[in-house]
């Protein structure tokens, strides 16, 4: 069992260091939790200057951290030159504490251990005091999530006030959608509907977007890496997805094509293709991800090839639990795709509803979105109309919102026609 994470005590004090709205963190944290000296160090630096209504920034830390001021320096640019992932302090902090506990508790058992042959209490005696000591290593351990209601209130007025877009939430690069829904908030939100809907190349039309301004992650279940590049050639080129499959290009083609590739590789999305994978294991590609580099989106498509230890529907109620509690942990928006029974296109009225979700979803889901396109079931309906149903929204309105989707190139815009 790991028992110090050193990058996770790092990621704590670099983003304290280099976000003033964070120095309340401070008094959430306890020195003893930080398993390395310097960065103990650094956080009694920080602590005492929280103490005298001073700001935290590097230039203040170093003058209040004992030894050379040249060797505070170079620790401190160390904290703030590595890769930082602000949204996840709370479960860093978890992490830390969680290992000084078991530290802790380790030194405990062994300090019991050299005392049995050395001890002159009677045995019950001994075994009673080396119990409470033992039991004594977890207190204060479930605290963390343990919060005065009013703690990070100001920081979140000011925010507020000065315009600040809340922590985790991206926009789709839609603008009706973020206008009017805000985008795609930090939980789980299930994209779901019949296939030729058009649900992966939106979900990998907004990952697209959401990559000009972040990472994003694609994890698929199902389609190959070069088969969702085909899609994304497609998407930045205007070319048809047949066209770059079969490789047919037309006359002076060739330039688009390349133009296009140059799009996406300017773009921080990327693909993992894994067929197979358990909840455990997305849960461990999206950790390593983020191991690296702040994570602003992750598509997970999709639900019905999760593997399962067994196909009944309590296990995949879990599944989707735990997608749920993998997302919300991780502090980055989750848009998990859902293939709907195919029982709908008995109903006259073929637009989906929350209860078409097949045990999943629902209830887990902080966001349902449909996309539908009338033209799959009605030929005389238009082929590049596509309804985004927002069917469930807990951080605001529901209704449906239009867009325009050219399915041959894989293109999806706002919608300029009537409504």
């Amino acid at each position: 069992m790991k028992t110090t994470d050193l990058n996770a005590e790092r990621s704590i004090l670099g983003s304290i260091l280099l976000n003033e709205k964070l120095a309340y963190y401070v008094d959430l944290i306890k020195a003893k939790w930080f398993s390395d000296r310097l960065n103990r160090d650094v956080f009694e630096a920080m602590r005492q200057l929280r103490q005298q209504k001073r700001e935290i920034d590097p230039v203040t830390v170093v003058s209040f951290m004992p030894g050379k001021v040249s060797d505070n320096s170079i620790t401190i640019d160390s904290l703030t030159s590595s890769h930082i992932t602000s949204t996840r302090i709370d479960e860093y902090m978890r992490i830390i504490q969680e290992m000084y506990h078991v530290r802790d508790l380790k030194i405990k058992c062994q300090s019991v251990l050299s005392d049995i042959d050395s001890t002159e209490q009677d045995p019950m005696t001994f075994v009673t005091d080396s119990a409470a000591k033992i039991s004594d290593a977890g207190k204060g351990a479930v605290t963390i999530r343990t919060k005065k209601a009013s703690l990070g209130i100001v920081e979140m007025c000011d925010d507020i006030l000065d315009g600040t877009q809340p922590k985790g939430l991206v926009k789709t690069g839609f603008m009706k959608i973020d206008e009017v829904f805000g985008g795609l908030w930090p939980e789980m939100t299930i994209l779901g509907g019949r296939p030729g809907m058009g649900k992966t190349g939106f979900a990998l039309a907004i990952a697209k977007n959401i990559g000009k301004q972040s990472n994003s992650l694609f994890v698929s279940l199902e389609e190959s890496h070069e088969s969702l590049q085909v899609r994304l050639l497609a998407m930045a080129s205007g070319i048809r997805v047949n066209d770059i499959r079969r490789r047919t290009l037309q006359s002076g083609a060739n330039k688009t094509l390349m133009n296009g590739a140059g799009l996406i590789n300017q773009n921080n999305l990327y693909i993992h293709h894994e067929p197979g994978l358990t909840v455990e294991g997305i849960t461990a590609v999206c950790k390593r991800f983020q191991s690296e580099r702040e994570l602003g989106l992750v598509v997970i498509d999709h639900m019905d090839r999760i593997a399962l230890k067994n196909g009944d529907q309590s296990t995949k109620e879990a599944a989707s639990k735990g997608l749920a509690d993998m997302i919300g942990l991780g502090g980055y928006p989750g848009l998990v795709l859902h293939q709907l029974n195919k029982s709908i296109e008995q109903r006259e009225d073929k637009r989906p509803l929350p209860s078409d979700l097949r045990y999943v979803g629902e209830a887990d889901a902080r966001m349902v979105i449909f996309p539908y396109r009338d033209f799959v079931y009605n030929e005389d309906a238009d082929p590049r109309r596509m309804e985004v149903i927002v069917a469930k929204n807990n951080n605001g309105p529901v209704g449906t919102i239009l867009l325009e989707c050219r399915m041959e190139t894989m293109q999806f815009a706002d919608w300029r026609g009537d409504y």
